[in-house]
Order: structure tokens, then C-alpha cells, then sequence
């Protein structure tokens, strides 16, 4: 998947966009920004950073938003050069060096995509409304909207089934493990084993958590995009393009199509690659003319501040609480499987005690 994202930018940046824009006057461009300017931006990139301590909140609020943020600056630096699942294990290590009890820290770092992928995914049902009020619909914005509509009640009515009882937990689990090893079959691939008594365990250690937290992640996740999308919406104005030119309501559904998109179909972390050729070809065909130098100066600014300055951020962040906490790291790996394993025994025994 990361060679994949990877072999998207390539494609987008080495080989189709050099035929269309001079990369010359993408740089020019983009020193023509004053310092107020850069200032805005970066002002709004640590505003970004605030907002994922705000998510994890919803994670662990027994610890302050400083040690959220803090623990979100490892986690998000420590996934950009290491694979899957060190998000996962950094937040658990990280989280048992605070004190939190390993069963809980497991049962948080699990949940770790639950908000965000779920903002994302309802992002087209928020962007219909200003479409709407303001008169920006079209037949490929009602198209889209229903497809997201479609994947909102596919979720909900899973969501329903975990949260419902331990039998259609574990009912759904079941189902969707039967299908997954009827795909890998097909391939000639091993299968997994029963979802279902994970699916319960899980729903086990998480319904609590989920009951007392959903009213601040609905705080905390708009609050989250809304600043990513005025750091996109600040680089637009500050390159020069007017709300005459590209009103902010097309940015706003450029934003929401991309992120959606990126969810659905995960070809690298952060989204680089699906986010930026969606972002690209949506805002050149909403602006029209000669300006696709212009709009990827205005993504190289958005993706400087929204995706560079928090792992920019995070290396020392990871250094300095390195040092305090030296050995937090050195056993997390082995650590977080014996406590993911001790699950899904528990899991199991209780599948089989019921």
C-alpha cells in the first residue's frame, strides 16, 4: 500500500503534471508569500496539532490535553517512518509510561481510527448542506452524496449490530470473517479464523469507553477538519485565488471528496498520494483556465503545514520523551502482542463459555 502511494505520486508529480505545469512557476509562486502570510499558515498547522491532542482525548481523558497532544506528535511521527501497526504501539507504550493500565491502553490504541475514519466517512453528508444553500450542486455532487449515503448506513447498521448485544456481535463478526476467507479462497490463501468472539470482546472493553466519549469526539473531530480545511482554504486565498474565482464552497467539497476518497480506497498513510491527485484535478476543473501551477503551489503550502510541520514537530518530541522514558519503546512491540493475544483468549473463552 505505501509502494502503491507512493507509485501515485510519481505518476502524478514526475510524469502527468510536468506536461501541463511549469514547475518553476510553482516555486515562484510560492515566494511570492509574505512572512504575515507563512505566519497565518503555520499558526493554523499548530492549531491542527491541538486538535488531534483534542481526539485523543476522547481516547484517554484521564490524561491533560498537553500529554494528548504530545502522545499524538509520537504516534503520527512514529507511523511515517515505521509500518503498521506502530500506531498502535506507540500510543500503547506511550500510554503505559503514563500510568494508564494495560488493558485499557490496548483497548485505546485498538480504537485509535474509530473517530477519525468515521469523520471522514460522514464528511459528504456535512459538505450537502452549504452545497445546497449556496446553489453548488450537481448531478456528480447528488451522486456522491448518495454514495456516501449508501457507505454511512452500511456503518451504522454494522455499528448497531456490535452495539446491540453479545450474540449479533458476535453474529456479525462471524459473517464477515466467513466472507473475508471466502475472498481469500478464491486466492488461494489462508484463512482467518472466527471474528466473532474478537468483535465481542472488543465490544466488551469499548461500549463503556464509546458511551462516555461520543459527545466530545463530536466536539473534537469537526473541530480537527475544520482547521485542515482553512489551512487548504489559507493557501488558496494567500496564492491569489478570490472567492469570485474559486468559492469556498467548491474547496470545501474538493476537501471532502479527497478525504473521502482516501478513506475508502487507503493506498498510504495520511492519504498522500489519493488526497493529492483528488485535490488536484477537482480544484483545476473548479477553476478552470491556466492555473494548475498556481493550485499545486497552493498544496505544496497546504501539505507543508498539514502534513510536514507535525512530523517536523514530533522528531524531537519523540527524542526528548525518549530520553525520559528509555526503556517505554525497547519492549512495546512484545509487550502490546502478549496483551493482544491475552484478548483474544478471553475472547475466545468467553465464546465458549456462552
Amino acid at each position: 500500500m505505501p509502494a502503491i502511494g507512493m507509485g501515485l505520486l510519481i505518476l502524478l508529480f514526475g510524469v502527468l503534471l510536468p506536461q501541463a505545469i511549469d514547475y518553476q512557476v510553482v516555486w515562484d509562486t510560492i515566494w511570492k508569500l509574505t512572512v504575515p502570510e507563512v505566519a497565518a499558515l503555520a499558526a493554523l498547522g499548530f492549531c491542527r496539532i491541538a486538535t488531534e491532542g483534542l481526539i485523543y482525548q476522547t481516547l484517554l481523558p484521564q490524561l491533560s490535553l498537553f500529554e494528548n497532544t504530545k502522545r499524538w506528535l509520537i504516534v503520527n511521527t512514529s507511523t511515517t517512518f515505521v509500518p503498521s501497526p506502530a500506531d498502535n504501539v506507540a500510543f500503547y507504550a506511550t500510554a503505559q509510561a503514563q500510568g494508564v493500565e494495560p488493558r485499557r491502553a490496548m483497548t485505546s490504541s485498538l480504537l485509535l481510527f474509530l473517530y477519525p475514519t468515521i469523520g471522514k466517512l460522514v464528511l459528504p453528508l456535512v459538505a450537502i448542506v452549504p452545497a445546497v444553500i449556496f446553489a453548488q450542486t450537481d448531478d456528480e455532487t447528488v451522486t456522491i452524496f448518495l454514495i456516501a449515503l449508501a457507505v454511512a448506513a452500511v456503518i451504522s447498521t454494522a455499528v448497531y449490530f456490535v452495539m446491540r448485544s453479545e450474540s449479533t456481535a458476535r453474529w456479525l463478526g462471524d459473517s464477515v470473517s466467513s466472507l473475508v476467507n471466502w475472498g481469500l479462497h478464491r486466492f488461494k490463501r489462508e484463512p482467518v479464523g472466527a471474528l466473532g468472539p474478537a468483535v465481542v470482546q472488543i465490544r466488551s472493553n469499548s461500549i463503556e469507553h464509546v458511551r462516555n466519549s461520543w459527545r466530545h469526539a463530536i466536539v473534537s473531530v469537526p473541530s480537527n477538519h475544520a482547521v485542515i480545511f482553512l489551512i487548504l482554504l489559507f493557501s488558496l486565498r494567500f496564492i491569489g485565488f478570490t472567492n469570485d474565482e474559486l468559492p469556498w464552497v467548491e474547496i470545501f467539497a474538493a476537501y471532502v471528496l479527497a478525504q473521502w476518497l482516501s478513506t475508502i480506497i487507503p493506498l498510504s498513510y495520511a492519504g498522500v498520494g489519493m488526497l493529492d491527485v483528488v485535490l488536484v484535478f477537482s480544484l483545476t476543473q473548479a477553476v478552470g483556465g491556466n492555473s494548475e501551477a498556481e493550485i499545486m503551489a497552493a498544496l505544496v503550502m497546504w501539505r507543508l503545514f498539514y502534513w510536514a510541520l507535525p512530523i517536523v514537530v514530533g522528531i524531537p518530541v519523540i527524542r526528548i520523551w525518549g530520553r525520559k522514558h528509555p526503556d517505554a519503546f525497547k519492549n512495546a512491540k512484545s509487550s502490546f502482542d502478549k496483551e493482544r493475544k491475552a484478548l483474544m483468549v478471553d475472547a475466545s473463552e468467553e465464546a465458549g463459555s456462552s
